[in-house]
């Protein structure tokens, strides 16, 4: 199964375009504007939560969500949920949610459950990287391997859960181009769509470009696929 190389950049390295004032933003005078919560948030996820609003620490609260719910009874797909390492490590919700995929998005050691009485089978693919802008780049090398991994298993009737260390930056990332590969959506839209389940999740600005690429790269396959269907729609009406 793929595993992509781990990055060693220290989570203390950031780009000095991000310069925070971080006393003026916790002082008790003034309190922190949207777009300085928003800028802290999108370059260092999870680190500033009691700058979250209350239905986003409430989300962080929570081990997982579920993001596509089984559809089981009309095209046999399963679900995918998006949540924090401790919804891996907790083998009863992974065996009553039928769970059977864990999508790894974190640097290691990897965390599988300590108990699993009822012997439930699980199947890992890891990623290994950290939270970091700079990790991009292997996240963005391993996009086409695991979307197909877990469109395989959804499609199997099998469902899947992504996770991270909090469930809001890398794990969101890989459910956000998921979507938009499989339900051709831009990336704001299946940012939103995310959010509107899970509304901690934010991906850090390095991983907003990949998607945003990632997007553009998409749109292309779909266009190149409708026109060979066209194409192929009209040499079968000259042969006709």
């Amino acid at each position: 199964m793929l595993e992509a190389a781990p990055i060693t950049q220290s989570l203390e390295t950031r780009p000095t375009t991000v310069d925070v004032d971080i006393e003026m933003l916790s002082g008790s005078e003034t309190s922190p504007s949207v777009a300085q919560r928003r800028l802290l948030l999108s370059t260092q996820p999870g680190l500033f939560t009691h700058l979250l609003p209350p239905e986003e620490r409430e989300a962080l609260a929570t081990p997982m969500h579920c993001i596509l719910p089984s559809n089981s009874e009309v095209d046999g797909h399963g679900a995918l949920y998006l949540g924090s390492v401790a919804a891996a490590l907790d083998i009863v919700p992974l065996e009553e949610k039928h769970i059977r995929h864990l999508v790894q998005v974190i640097e290691p050691p990897q965390p599988v459950p300590s108990e699993n009485p009822r012997d439930w089978g699980l199947e890992y693919f890891r990623i290994e990287i950290k939270d970091t802008p700079k990790a991009a780049k292997v996240l963005a090398e391993t996009l086409p391997a695991v979307c197909d991994y877990i469109a395989d298993a959804l499609g199997r009737g099998e469902s899947v859960l992504a996770h991270c260390q909090q469930g809001v930056s890398r794990s969101a990332s890989v459910v956000i181009a998921f979507l938009i590969r499989e339900r051709a959506m831009s990336y704001e839209d299946a940012l939103a769509f995310v959010r509107e389940r899970r509304r901690c999740a934010r991906p850090n600005w390095g991983f907003v470009r990949i998607l945003e690429e990632w997007e553009k790269t998409c749109r292309l396959r779909q266009l190149d696929a409708q026109v060979q269907a066209a194409g192929q729609v009209q040499a079968a009406g000259i042969l006709d």
